[in-house]
């Protein structure tokens, strides 16, 4: 492998993962330490309206930008809502959720470390 096919890439090669916590949502995992030596991960999720990341919390730290879109986020035991342009930063172990509770799809990047 190239040393630039293992650094660049496109979103139409990601196969979109889901999992038993998520709710009309998708994960596109484009940038990760197995895949590419990163020390984080660079995703971006889409959640459909309506669409839901159920609680979960883990020794990874987020920060989460809202490309488009609406999403209601949990942060412990406190919703905030969270607009086109909005960021949130999640520290390690802190419980969190997302809603999308617009009347469109939500576009959200989370960088993971």
């Amino acid at each position: 492998m190239k040393n630039s096919e293992r650094l660049t890439g496109h979103m139409k090669n990601v196969t979109p993962k889901t999992t038993a916590n998520m709710i009309d949502t998708e994960l596109y995992e484009l940038i990760t330490p197995e895949k590419h030596g990163s020390p984080f991960s660079f995703n971006l999720m889409y959640l459909k309206p309506g669409g839901v990341v159920k609680m979960q919390a883990h020794k990874d730290q987020h920060a989460v930008f809202v490309h488009s879109g609406t999403c209601r986020i949990l942060l412990g035991d406190e919703w905030t809502d969270v607009e086109h342009g909005g960021f949130v930063y999640i520290p390690p172990n802190l419980t969190h959720s997302f809603e999308n509770t617009g009347k469109v799809p939500a576009e959200v990047v989370i960088l993971k470390l």
